[in-house]
């Protein structure tokens, strides 16, 4: 594995869910959670996603 650019840098996962967290609160979702742990991501698609 390649080492990070930057400090700095984050993933589009760790954006989206500071995004949705700043807009949306963490009320219902978790959002920083799910950033720290993708395995709650796939958990949460797999219960909408039949076969996921």
């Amino acid at each position: 594995m390649n080492k990070p650019a930057s400090e700095n840098l984050l993933s589009e996962i760790a954006i989206v869910a500071r995004m949705a967290h700043a807009m949306l609160g963490s009320e219902k979702v978790d959002w920083l959670a799910q950033a720290a742990d993708y395995v709650l991501i796939r958990d949460g698609i797999a219960k909408v996603i039949d076969g996921f």
